[in-house]
């Protein structure tokens, strides 16, 4: 089994912005993903970007253990 986590992502700019997942930084930005960056290099900790289409599916998936983490800007609320 592998030790990296499974960050699944869903786009909701500012917070996540999937452009080209072929370019030299993987085409995946925003400030939750390079949030997430700076806390997975200081722990040493290696990860794959797993794109969602909806964010249900990344939600649901959690509990499901398809991912380990997930990022979305999931607490942002209409209050909010």
């Amino acid at each position: 089994p592998s030790n990296k986590l499974r960050v699944g992502i869903h786009e909701m700019r500012p917070c996540v912005t999937i452009m080209d997942p072929t370019d030299a930084n993987d085409g995946i930005s925003g400030f939750e993903i390079e949030l997430f960056r700076e806390v997975a290099r200081r722990l040493k900790l290696e990860y794959e970007f797993i794109p969602v289409e909806t964010l249900p599916k990344l939600l649901q998936g959690i509990p499901k253990q398809e991912f380990d983490v997930g990022i979305a800007g999931i607490t942002i609320t209409e209050e909010r």
